[in-house]
């Protein structure tokens, strides 16, 4: 599974297949249903390729998480050598005690928020350039990328202690 932001589907133009993709909203903090979005072939392997598998609850590490959507055919994620048959909010990495789902650059504490902790890479910010504008929009995000990454720095955000900024075109525009 992948940890992601309540708008990852949108921010990727990615639309649930069945069901609904996840939003801000259903990724507070202080919700008290957590969702999971899954891949079709999860859908099909384990949930029996089931309509009625969009509300069903899955357990996963002592957490129940409602489903609410299906992927489209063929979505992975965005990391070929990593594809998610399940996604859930970011919120959900403590509760669930989570910790493979990162980078590391030493020991990772699974009783505390990857947030909180310095030798963990827990955060990729994506764009999305449409596609009509794709090659003249990438020096522009890079851009904001790395103002985002100074903002970071100088504001000493707690993790950021490693940044680095790339450009890597993906399908539909994702960069």
């Amino acid at each position: 599974g992948q940890f992601v932001s309540g708008d990852y589907f949108a921010t990727l133009g990615v639309p649930a297949s069945r069901g609904r993709a996840s939003t801000l909203a259903d990724a507070a903090v202080d919700r008290s249903a957590p969702f999971a979005g899954v891949s079709d072939g999860f859908w099909r392997r384990s949930l029996g390729g089931s309509d009625g598998a969009v509300g069903q609850t899955l357990v996963l590490n002592d957490v129940g998480v409602t489903v609410i959507g299906i992927a489209p055919r063929g979505f992975f994620g965005l990391w070929s050598d990593a594809e998610a048959d399940v996604w859930l909010p970011l919120t959900l990495q403590q509760p669930m005690r989570y910790q493979t789902n990162s980078s590391s650059y030493g020991p990772v504490d699974p009783n505390r928020p990857w947030t909180t902790q310095n030798n963990v890479a827990w955060l990729n910010l994506v764009g999305r350039v449409p596609p009509t504008e794709r090659v003249l929009e990438i020096p522009a995000l890079m851009e904001l990328c790395k103002a985002c990454v100074e903002r970071i720095r100088s504001e000493q955000v707690t993790g950021a202690v490693r940044t680095d900024v790339d450009a890597e075109v993906m399908g539909n525009g994702i960069v």
